[in-house]
């Protein structure tokens, strides 16, 4: 995919927590796991015991669209996830013996000899959260450089740590509010000392967590060839909408920590064994539902031509595309992403039906989204969720036999309309600016959908591509 190193600026996303002050103490000095022995401090103390240089860096709310939208500049939107905000890595401190090079917005390196540390609390009650550390840049690389003197990668280095598989201070089944820590390593011994550490200033491995840079298939270092990285965390549908806007605006704190034990030897960890996806049970069987609701749709509005736009698949993810050395855009694991195959148009008085399988009300999905995006920029517009979807499907089906197949699955179907106007309309997404003074809507804009279906319950990861029925996008011109 084309494009320029700005660009990652846009993905670029955020991840985790606020940490939780408690006041300095001495490691030991309470009984281990205690929540009166933890505190960033007592951890800091800990970590320069275990013989780790230990400095601060910065995680905090970012919008991609605040840099794609500023007056002349030439970066793309990366077609964020729309009304899904984002923690980023807005800060890394550089490491003993690393020289200040420029680096992407965002993007750090980590030699084996380093983790970093994130010290925080999980979002308030949302339908989905997620940590993920992504593969940034690479210069070392088998095909020629794509991105001038690096090539642009974007692929994540391991499987998300999602709310159903974190470890936490609470129980597993209320993930939310709670105190995490989060080690970002590549090294066997720095692993253990850094851990050991925690336990010393009283956090309990119960809520440790681990997102591993596999040193067999990452550059690592400190050096203007080793590969750069970001950390990103992803939100989504939150109950209390106020609740998530004031955890968004805390800043976090970050830890790099550099192990100085001069005798410390490369121990890498091995590539970590990756969530296997799939069930084995496909929506497939919807298929005779889902055409006689498109039937029912271009019944309705029998009056209109209408063009049925293809869907395809969006990305390669994780490893397949670090082996292609491609520009994967940001995934995750935790999802699959269908989406228009091409741009398509809606000048004034045209429309589109956006309509399927709710991925949610089968099981396959945690929840699901559509989300509008200019494609000139790669920016959002809206997005309309599962959450939604119940009932959407009612006025299409609403002169049919009860017998008539879609009718009978009317609770595992959406339709959802795309326009200018939706003049009061529901389960209508409009077509306007977000405010980004560096888009202008025309009746020659071009419009891509992208579709998101995160986590099938069942396995605690991303569905798997082939038991999943692609969602269809009809076009109408009065």
């Amino acid at each position: 995919m084309k494009s320029h190193w700005h660009t990652f600026a846009v993905v670029v996303v955020l991840v985790i927590a606020v940490p939780l002050l408690l006041g300095s103490v001495a490691p030991g000095s309470v009984a281990p796991g205690s929540q009166e022995a933890r505190s960033v401090d007592s951890l800091k103390a800990a970590l320069g015991q275990a013989g780790f240089e230990v400095n601060d860096g910065e995680l905090a709310s970012f919008d991609p669209t605040t840099l794609c939208c500023k007056p002349g500049s030439p970066i793309k939107c990366m077609y964020a996830n729309v009304d899904a905000p984002y923690l980023c890595s807005t800060y890394v401190p550089l490491g003993p013996g690393e020289v200040q090079m420029q680096l992407l917005p965002n993007n750090f390196h980590l030699g084996q000899n380093e983790a970093l540390i994130l010290v925080g609390q999980t979002p308030p009650p949302v339908a989905y959260f997620s940590y993920t550390v992504f593969l940034g840049t690479r210069r070392t690389t088998r095909f020629p450089l794509k991105n001038g003197d690096y090539t642009m990668m974007n692929a994540y280095v391991a499987d998300s740590i999602n709310n159903l598989t974190i470890h936490t201070s609470g129980p597993p089944k209320d993930p939310y509010n709670r105190e995490i820590l989060l080690f970002i390593v590549a090294d066997q011994q720095v692993k253990a000392q850094a851990e050991m550490a925690a336990r010393r200033a009283g956090y309990p491995p119960s809520m440790f967590n681990t997102i591993v840079l596999p040193p067999a298939v990452l550059h690592l270092g400190v050096d203007q060839d080793a590969d750069t990285f970001w950390l990103t965390q992803r939100t989504a549908v939150p109950r209390d909408q106020q609740a998530l806007d004031t955890y968004l605006a805390q800043k976090q704190i970050l830890l790099r920590v550099t192990l100085q034990d001069p005798a410390w030897q490369p121990d890498p960890i091995p590539v970590p064994r990756v969530a296997v996806r799939g069930t084995g049970q496909t929506e497939l069987d919807l298929m005779p539902a889902v055409d006689a609701l498109g039937e029912a749709i271009k019944a309705y509005y029998s009056s209109a031509q209408v063009t049925e736009q293809p869907v395809d698949r969006m990305y390669w993810e994780g490893f397949t595309g670090l082996q292609e050395e491609i520009n994967e855009m940001g995934p995750s694991g935790d999802a699959v992403g269908p989406r228009t195959a091409g741009q398509f148009f809606l000048p004034s008085g045209d429309f589109a039906i956006v309509y399927g399988v709710n991925h949610q009300a089968t099981g396959k999905a945690t929840y699901t989204s559509l989300s509008l995006y200019e494609d000139n920029l790669w920016i959002g517009l809206g997005s309309a969720y599962s959450k939604d979807f119940p009932g959407s499907v009612a006025r299409y089906l609403k002169d049919l036999p009860p017998d008539n197949v879609a009718v009978q699955n009317a609770d595992k179907l959406y339709a959802w309309k795309v326009a200018w106007d939706c003049g009061g309309e529901a389960n209508c997404l409009p077509i306007e600016n977000p405010g980004c003074e560096n888009l202008n809507l025309t009746d020659s804009s071009p419009f891509k959908i992208q579709f998101r279906l995160y986590v099938e319950p069942a396995t605690k990861t991303g569905p798997e591509i082939r038991e999943v029925f692609f969602d269809r996008v009809l076009v109408f011109q009065p």
